[in-house]
């Protein structure tokens, strides 16, 4: 099966840069290059450390601040830079290794990073719609209508499964307890396990009824969002391309979107760039501009986390990972 899904990720990369390449006018990134004002890209890079303090932050809420504040720093870094070059979100288990390094069960860690990918969707969402409803009818070539329903629709459902896991875990858990059974899952050790972890993520998620971990939560994760917007921007500017705060909203919260449904991609190459474009093109940017920037941006993504990711797993190697 991986050897399959390597061949899968070859494929698509392979044909989604072919056809984006085909694309390029590559005296326009020779343009786009000549603009850089790199003060706006000192700023970007600022930001972006500003994005992973208050990463750090949320995490260090939702482990009942049972890891070093500044352990779980570094570790943010490097999971940060893993997870935007490993394919099918592989890289998220670096952060399930450091914290479980950090003595903290393997519930309680799951459950940690779990929550914060659900809000993380959350806010992707409703930032997409406030930004549509901002745009309106400067976007171009949308049904909105269509969209804005499809995100409602998925706000929705995952908010109700939020709710049921975290104020009747206990008939979730029976309801797991009993297909497990069904369908003899506990006959063999790995099934066992696995409830195992299911039974203390669900009973972790217990935290979320405290009103005020659920409001730090809601508003470090809209922080979040807001500064990798703000962050695009910067890049954008940087390199002359005139993005206003709200286009830059709809550009990062479209590209996670699109990211996660094609996910067996190295590095996400062509499928970043694709849906950078897209994005760009409904903005109304120009197809040769978009296609261009968002080659350029996709590099940049990648290389504004390398040192702090470099720096951070230094410090890790050169330090135990105790609680």
């Amino acid at each position: 099966m991986k050897k399959y899904c390597k061949i899968l990720s070859l494929i698509l990369t392979v044909i989604l840069v072919y056809f984006l390449l085909k694309q390029i006018n590559y005296a326009d990134i020779s343009g786009v290059l000549k603009k850089v004002r790199w003060e706006f890209l000192l700023a970007a890079f600022g930001t972006y450390l500003m994005v992973g303090w208050v990463r750090t932050l949320r995490f260090h809420e939702l482990l009942q601040k049972q890891v070093n504040f500044r352990k779980l720093f570094a570790i943010g870094f490097v999971h940060s830079f893993l997870v935007s070059l490993l394919p099918a979100r592989s890289g998220e288990l670096s952060y399930v290794y450091f914290i479980n390094k950090s003595s903290i069960n393997l519930g309680s860690n799951i459950t940690s990073l779990f929550v914060a990918r659900i809000f993380d969707i959350f806010a992707i969402a409703i930032l997409a719609l406030l930004a549509l409803s901002l745009l309106g009818k400067s976007i171009v070539g949308i049904g909105s209508l269509a969209l804005v329903m499809a995100i409602a629709i998925a706000i929705g459902f995952l908010f109700l499964l939020l709710v049921l896991s975290v104020f009747w875990e206990t008939k979730v858990l029976w309801i797991i307890d009993l297909l497990f059974s069904f369908f003899k899952f506990r006959k063999y050790l790995i099934g066992q396990n696995i409830f195992l972890v299911i039974r203390d993520s669900l009973i972790s998620l217990r935290q979320l009824r405290n009103s005020r971990l659920l409001l730090s939560i809601i508003g470090l994760t809209t922080a979040n969002w807001l500064l990798v917007a703000f962050s695009n921007q910067l890049l954008a500017i940087g390199f002359g391309l005139n993005l206003s705060f709200t286009q830059a909203l709809f550009l990062s919260s479209l590209l996670p979107a699109v990211i996660s449904l094609i996910p067996f991609v190295f590095g996400n190459i062509g499928v970043f760039e694709g849906s950078a474009t897209l994005a760009l093109v409904i903005l109304g940017f120009d197809r040769a501009t978009a296609v261009s920037f968002s080659f350029v941006l996709h590099a940049l993504e990648l290389l504004l986390p390398l040192a702090p990711a470099v720096v951070s797993y230094y410090f890790l190697s050169r330090r135990s990972l105790g609680a």
